[in-house]
């Protein structure tokens, strides 16, 4: 996987719960090998770098604290910062 610096920053706005994951951004090679992601769950954002190149697996990842609100506008962003030695 890329392991590089990087920063993802979006709005979004929420109307209902809908079904299953809902992904804002993404960068993967296949379906389910992901590098990185956003999502929302049906009640919280969700933000997952993989570490091991292989989908989600070992991966680092983060969530909101609270639930989202419905039709409310909400600014994501999310980053992963890497040292000179390609550390995460």
């Amino acid at each position: 996987p890329d392991t590089g610096s990087f920063t993802i920053s979006t709005w979004v706005y929420i109307r209902s719960n809908g079904f299953g994951d809902q992904y804002l951004v993404s960068k993967a090679d296949t379906v389910s090998n992901y590098e990185y992601a956003i999502w929302y769950d049906g009640s919280r954002f969700n933000f997952g770098v993989s570490v091991s190149g292989f989908g989600f697996d070992g991966t680092v990842q983060a969530s909101t604290p609270n639930p989202v609100q419905l039709n409310t506008w909400y600014h994501v962003v999310a980053w992963r910062h890497s040292d000179a030695n390609g550390g995460g």
